[in-house]
């Protein structure tokens, strides 16, 4: 290409420009933007991813697992601790939580904390363990890991379930709620959730306060869910079982929250033969026993809808209730995913979940 051709291609770009900015509105136009809009603003987009591929958009697509967030990462002893395990007592953990900022400006304050806990319909920070709270820089369009060291106590082990937020109070970039945990809807909030409850055992589990009204009447959902298993972790660990479950063979029990004395239990004389023979230990393990066995009131399965769903009754702010799964004639490493919440009869909608895997 000859340099003749080249700088005839230069001068007509240079009288395009001049003609376009000799234009006052073109002029006007260049210094603010669109003359019809504001001035851009960046803001930061900070969220926690709840599968891979997420985005932050909320709510959660229909089809999606996100109980088991790829972002909250568990290490026991410097190695990836696998979730479906229950937490060991007196161990030491280490929580690794990344956040992701999609916005176009860096946060320079981005707090995440991290809490753990109990199973439960309805998770809140007034139900919740927190494991700690730290601050880091997130630059624009990228993403950044924190750690949480922590030591279980004898009363963490077993199934638990953590939470983690993300958010900057300095650039107005925070969760909807500060109080509940709505990770199906808040991208601020991230959660690992699985609950492993065997056959013929029982599964024990919060009604929290997302209830807020005392006496609000509710639906309790017990639902088989394939959804889960479209996550590795499961699918990995776990064969798929096609084996139905009879959830009208299923018995919820609300825990009383009295301590039940023996000189109190009815077949007064049975009992009395039982203390005889014990010693103080067996007394008090009888009374645990019959704090649910003995004393507790049946929550009946609602006749009028499909089987799955229970009417209950806010009593508290925060009720316990133990759930009794039948024998479903699993094999070894079968298992079937159920999810279980709490449903408002008014509007349909999703209260508070948990996702249960049941296995043989």
């Amino acid at each position: 290409m000859d340099r003749e051709y080249l700088d005839k291609l230069k001068k007509i770009r240079d009288d395009k420009l001049r003609l376009f900015y000799k234009d006052e509105m073109n002029r006007k136009m260049m210094k603010c933007g669109d003359l019809n809009e504001e001035p851009y603003n960046p803001t930061t987009f900070l969220y926690i991813r709840a599968f891979l591929g997420d985005n932050g958009n909320r709510p959660i697509p229909s089809g999606k697992c996100y109980c088991l967030s790829p972002d909250i990462e568990l290490y026991l002893n410097g190695s990836v601790f696998d979730t479906v395990n229950p937490l060991l007592p007196e161990s030491n953990y280490t929580v690794q939580v990344t956040v992701t900022n999609d916005g176009d400006q860096a946060c320079n304050s981005c707090t995440v904390d991290l809490y753990l806990c109990k199973p439960s319909l309805g998770f809140s920070t007034q139900g919740g363990t927190m494991i700690g709270i730290t601050n880091t820089r997130i630059e624009a369009h990228s993403s950044a890991t924190v750690e949480f060291p922590f030591t279980t106590t004898k009363d963490m082990e077993g199934h638990r379930c953590m939470f983690a937020r993300a958010y900057s109070l300095t650039s107005n970039d925070y969760p909807e709620d500060m109080v509940n945990f709505n990770s199906y809807t808040d991208r601020h909030i991230g959660q690992q959730n699985l609950n492993i409850v065997h056959q013929g055992k029982t599964l024990e589990f919060d009604v929290n306060r997302i209830i807020k009204e005392k006496g609000k009447n509710v639906y309790i959902v017990f639902k088989r869910d394939n959804v889960l298993f479209e996550n590795q972790l499961i699918s990995k660990r776990f064969a798929l079982s096609n084996k139905r479950v009879f959830t009208d063979k299923i018995k919820l029990y609300e825990k009383n929250n009295l301590m039940t004395k023996p000189e109190i239990i009815t077949k007064r004389s049975k009992v009395l033969n039982l203390l005889k023979s014990s010693n103080q230990k067996n007394k008090l393990k009888l009374s645990n026993e019959n704090q649910y066995n003995i004393k507790l009131p049946y929550i009946p399965g609602t006749k009028e809808l499909e089987q799955g769903k229970w009417s209950y009754q806010i009593r508290s702010e925060l009720s316990n209730i133990k759930m009794e799964i039948p024998m479903l004639g699993l094999e070894k490493n079968e298992a079937i995913p159920m999810r279980l919440a709490v449903i408002d009869p008014a509007t349909g909608e999703s209260m508070g979940e948990i996702t249960v895997i049941v296995v043989a």
